[in-house]
């Protein structure tokens, strides 16, 4: 004799499971490549006998240019590929995930006497480049903090302790992100010393915001 079914389960119920447990992967994957970016980039280049480069987009022009590239364009996969709430959380997810892309087609500047810059093919004229990069770069931070603060937040239901810890991080991180775009903005406006290592410890830091929001995202930390 069959068994009888619970009428309280659908069969689109009994296929939750994998589709949460993939997504929840999928947020961990992001976290991790956000978080391994600028630690694989200087590795691969001080093996490669490189100078540490002034900008995490300034490895484009050492010998981890390809890392830089698959990197970004696997971020920008998986961010489209990103499922949230409602239909808000996947086109704010597609917006980062272009601005994404537009970091990766459209490079930064080569900075005059910086030892170990490799020369590049431009789209388009080399300043125009630089420029659509930097929008590119700053509105992909700002468009990450926008989901950590408004959008990771979002919950279904009563809000546990953990669910509560967790909106506190995602706020402290989409903060941090927004304050380390600040930074820069202001040292580019005040011209400040292209040969320093502030723009690469904003951008770090930065990475490190965006990953770990998404690690507890993915409920690497904190899960109900």
């Amino acid at each position: 004799m069959k068994p009888q079914e619970n009428p309280n389960q659908s069969s689109d119920n009994q296929h939750d499971e994998p589709v949460i447990l993939s997504y929840k992967d999928l947020r961990r994957a992001v976290g991790w490549l956000g978080i391994l970016l600028p630690f694989v980039l200087i590795a691969g280049s001080i093996l490669g006998k490189y100078n540490i480069q002034p900008s995490i987009s300034h490895y484009y022009y050492t010998n981890m240019r390809e890392i830089f590239e698959g990197i970004l364009f696997a971020v920008a996969l998986f961010l489209f590929s990103y499922k949230g709430f409602d239909n808000l959380d996947s086109n704010i997810s597609n917006l980062a995930g272009i601005f994404c892309i537009g970091v990766a087609l459209f490079q930064t500047d080569i900075i005059d006497g910086f030892p170990g810059q490799q020369p590049a093919v431009y789209l388009i004229n080399f300043e125009m480049h630089s420029t659509i990069h930097l929008a590119c770069a700053a509105l992909f931070f700002l468009t990450l903090a926008f989901m950590s603060i408004f959008l990771f937040t979002k919950t279904k239901g009563i809000k546990t302790p953990q669910k509560i810890i967790r909106n506190y991080i995602y706020v402290g991180c989409g903060i941090v992100m927004t304050a380390s775009v600040a930074c820069l903005g202001v040292y580019f406006l005040a011209k400040g010393n292209p040969l320093s290592h502030i723009v690469i410890i904003c951008e770090t830091i930065a990475l490190l915001a965006f990953g770990f929001s998404w690690l507890i995202k993915g409920e690497t930390l904190f899960k109900d």
